[in-house]
């Protein structure tokens, strides 16, 4: 019987176990990160917010500024535009264009005339700086007189006739000193008397000088008459004002406290005062080179400069209109000057905070209104310090943020010229404020931000909460 082959068989056993493929991210880790990167967006807008809320503060403060620098802008205007139409109004009174011709003897000889008035000064000053080195003289001579008559005592007394000498050279001493210093026994004046009776001597004495222009002036004051004749008589000089005492009439009616205008004056082409009224004193003529621009340049109306009057303490605009024949011929310039004090005043109903001004700058940079007296009292020009008024004075206009004195501003400016190119002065009216004072601190912005982010952040907080007890609910964390 063949051996039975055996088939070896596995033993059974269970089957083995199918292990699930992991998960790499689970929906936990999915809500974590997304809530993660809102978070970070939540921060992100939260500093843009904030920067966008400055910047809508800063618009509205452009916004502001540039109202309050128009209104301050047009004020002014209109303020000069009325100090305008009354000159010029002023200028068409019958008075004022009825004209008489006249001759140049009365011209020249008035020129003359004022050459010798002021003849006395010029020689008072020359003979001035002569009475130093006069005196320093006049002592050493003195003092050698004194050494001489010394010397001569003692030679006589060293021939032993002193006593019979003495009495000549006291008297021969007397008369030196005498005639030194101007007067007997030696203690006269420093000078002798213009004209010295005794000698008929043309000394330098201070009455020399008032002396010399009287005489100057005698024979101009005889030719006077003659002169006025002969003009009178040929009348081939220029046109004047007919009658400059109804002139002056008027003028002095015109003025008002009420008005800008404190000064009015009629003055020829050369700018030479003919007739005129003020309540501020008068004009000093040495700062009439803008009339003489203003009767060449042959407008209806000019603009002159500001001055600063020192006797007011406050600045002054000078303004001009001509006065013209029947034919329109120019013959002279009535000039006012116009009181700036309502610049002050201006600036100082238009303060909004602390720091926050209204400037006003004339043609040079320097400063005419603001709420510092002081420095308009000081003249201080504001080109350098503020870089809005090289551009203001140039025509231009906007707001923008500078940096003032080392301070942040907001400056708003407005070119008073581009109102009327013909009528008004190439000032600048400029408001100023601090950056500080109108808009909040950084600070405050990043408090602001983080109040915001702190509000996202917190309903993000809650919302990922939520979300996350229903991922673990149905899918088992």
């Amino acid at each position: 019987m063949p051996p039975l082959k055996t088939v070896a068989t596995s033993p059974a056993g269970p089957a083995p176990a199918v292990i699930p493929p992991s998960r790499v991210v689970t929906p936990v880790v999915v809500v974590q990160v997304i809530t993660g990167l809102l978070a970070l967006v939540i921060v992100w807008m939260s500093i843009g917010f904030a920067q966008q809320d400055r910047e809508s503060r800063a618009a509205g403060v452009r916004l502001r500024l540039g109202a309050i620098a128009t209104m301050a802008t047009d004020g002014i205007a209109r303020g000069l535009f009325g100090a305008r139409d009354a000159l010029r109004l002023l200028s068409r009174m019958p008075m004022m264009r009825e004209t008489r011709r006249t001759g140049w003897l009365s011209d020249h000889l008035a020129a003359l005339d004022t050459w010798a008035a002021s003849l006395p000064d010029r020689l008072e000053a020359g003979l001035r700086a002569l009475r130093g080195p006069a005196a320093t003289l006049q002592q050493d001579l003195r003092l050698g007189l004194e050494m001489g008559a010394a010397g001569t005592r003692r030679w006589f007394y060293d021939l032993g006739v002193l006593d019979a000498a003495d009495p000549w050279i006291g008297e021969l001493e007397g008369r030196l000193a005498g005639w030194l210093s101007g007067g007997a026994g030696g203690r006269g004046r420093l000078y002798a008397p213009a004209v010295d009776p005794r000698g008929a001597v043309v000394r330098a004495d201070a009455g020399l000088a008032a002396a010399l222009g009287e005489w100057a002036r005698q024979p101009l004051a005889g030719l006077a008459g003659p002169a006025r004749l002969l003009d009178v008589a040929l009348a081939q000089g220029p046109a004047r004002p007919a009658d400059l005492e109804e002139i002056g009439r008027v003028l002095a009616v015109s003025l008002s406290d009420r008005d800008l205008i404190r000064s009015l004056t009629v003055r020829d082409l050369q700018g030479r005062r003919l007739a005129g009224a003020t309540e501020i004193g008068d004009e000093i003529d040495l700062f009439t080179g803008w009339m003489a621009r203003a009767a060449r340049a042959n407008r209806s109306f000019h603009a002159g400069p500001v001055l600063f009057d020192e006797g007011l303490g406050r600045p002054l605009w000078h303004m001009a209109v001509p006065l013209r024949e029947q034919d329109r011929t120019p013959f002279a310039l009535l000039t006012a000057r116009v009181d700036l004090a309502f610049l002050a005043d201006l600036a100082d109903k238009t303060r909004m905070g602390q720091g926050t001004h209204l400037m006003v700058v004339d043609e040079e940079g320097v400063i005419i209104g603001h709420p510092r007296a002081a420095l308009i009292v000081a003249q201080a020009n504001a080109s350098r310090a503020n870089p809005a008024v090289p551009a203001v004075l140039h025509g231009q206009e906007g707001v923008e943020e500078l940096r003032v004195g080392g301070i942040p501003h907001f400056v708003a400016y407005r070119a008073l010229k581009n109102l009327d190119q013909n009528s008004l002065p190439g000032w600048g009216i400029l408001v100023l404020a601090p950056v500080a004072e109108v808009l909040p601190s950084g600070f405050a912005s990043v408090l602001l931000a983080v109040a915001v982010a702190a509000g996202g952040l917190f309903i993000l907080l809650y919302v990922s909460t939520m979300v996350l007890a229903w991922v673990e609910d149905d899918f088992g964390g």
